[in-house]
């Protein structure tokens, strides 16, 4: 029986008869540059962690040490950096040890990101399958973190870039990709497509799942397929990638008469009936595409609750055509929602009230006292609708919105 000691080489690599030399990382942890075991130096012991490393290296440690030859070789405890006074006794031990309680590894790619997660989620806790740090590692390294919401306001900005129209939004493919991981992991695609769901969500799960008999398919042949939909997705709301899939819109007709149901329902508050013998649709098919269109319904509500909120003198549906053919820049200073997303996400742009108020165009009276008439309202930034106030006329705002313009130009180029 003898003590392990390392000798500035990677102890699993020398299980494979191969001598490669430990690198001091970013974290001051010794890591193999091949397999990225890490071994952290506390005292006299090399304490080898279950977690690996990402490749990150530097020159000159921080807080650890400049040497590790002559370390004796520990485990950890937990999955903390710290020995549990445990050392190996032979290499079947330190084989063992390795085998069954570090942390595979895994080469960094798109595919294995997307399993370790689904494991990581939905995996057994009893098998130790659900063990995030391998995952946590493949995120690391593709600075990708799926349960990190923020990358909703790059899509909305994305979406905003690309002027995509509401059903299309890059938006609601987030929501998408989370709920895939689960019927990945269970192998269960049968509510692929979803009522509720937008038309690019529906488009996209055609696109894998064509038209097949979903039931009748075997659950590898079914999980295969959600696996190739889950990495695509990825590579779609956090690469920058476009859908590749071909639209097949609803005929000429039903599109019309489907805008024609959602106006009259929901924007003139015409029931079922009313609606039925005006289009010659049964109130079946009504129900059908009430269902359907929910990402349209929704767009339609959103913009219901600024109408009533500032109380605009114009019927919804008029309120609802004039906000349609809006452009979505302020009506002083020309600066648009993506430019303001930028500028505030660079730091060059801000304001206390920032939670509230600023990332969103607003809302002015060209004239104060009169109402909010739609010959009396335009859109305009936080910044503008702030400083006219009522001291300015719209007339002498105008001029002063151009001064505003040149400095959200100058900014931006800077």
């Amino acid at each position: 029986m003898e003590t392990l000691l390392n000798d500035g080489y990677c102890p699993e690599c020398q299980l494979n008869n191969e001598d490669v030399t430990l690198l001091l990382n970013r974290d001051d942890f010794w890591e193999c540059p091949k397999s990225h075991l890490q071994l952290a130096v506390n005292g006299v012991d090399a304490v080898i962690l279950k977690f690996r490393a990402i490749g990150q290296f530097r020159s000159e440690p921080t807080y650890g040490t400049k040497e590790i030859n002559g370390a004796i070789l520990t485990r950890s405890k937990g999955n903390s950096i710290f020995t549990d006074q445990t050392i190996f006794n032979s290499h079947d031990e330190l084989r063992e040890y390795l085998l069954n309680e570090v942390e595979p590894p895994l080469e960094f790619s798109l595919q294995n990101l997307a399993e370790t997660y689904a494991k990581y989620k939905y995996g057994n806790p009893f098998t130790n399958e659900n063990n995030p740090l391998t995952y946590k590692r493949q995120s690391k390294y593709f600075k990708i973190d799926f349960e990190n919401s923020n990358i909703i306001k790059k899509l909305e900005k994305r979406d905003s870039e690309e002027e995509r129209t509401y059903p299309y939004y890059y938006t609601h493919l987030y929501r998408l990709l989370l709920s895939l991981f689960e019927k990945y992991y269970n192998g269960d695609a049968s509510w692929l497509p979803e009522m509720g769901m937008s038309q690019i969500e529906v488009d996209l799960c055609k696109k894998y799942f064509d038209g097949s008999a979903i039931e009748e398919m075997a659950r590898d042949i079914v999980k295969k397929k959600l696996f190739v939909f889950i990495v695509d997705l990825i590579k779609i709301i956090y690469q920058g990638n476009a859908p590749s899939f071909t639209i097949e819109p609803p005929s000429t007709v039903v599109a019309e008469q489907q805008k024609d149901f959602l106006r009259l329902h929901l924007i003139c508050g015409h029931k079922y009936d009313h609606i039925s013998k005006e289009l010659g649709v049964p109130r079946a098919t009504l129900t059908t595409w009430y269902e359907t269109l929910r990402a349209e319904r929704e767009h339609i509500a959103k913009i219901r609750v600024v109408w009533s909120r500032k109380k605009f003198t114009p019927v919804f549906e008029d309120f609802y055509k004039w906000y349609e053919k809006l452009e979505r820049k302020c009506h002083y200073c020309h600066i648009t929602e993506t430019q303001i997303a930028e500028m505030v996400d660079n730091g060059k742009l801000t304001t206390k009230r920032l939670a509230t108020r600023g990332r969103r165009l607003e809302y002015d009276r060209k004239d104060p006292n009169l109402t909010y008439d739609l010959s009396n309202i335009v859109l305009c930034c936080y910044w503008c609708n702030n400083a006219k106030t009522d001291t300015f006329s719209y007339d002498e705002f105008l001029k002063v919105g151009e001064q505003f313009k040149l400095i959200w130009q100058n900014r931006l180029l800077q």
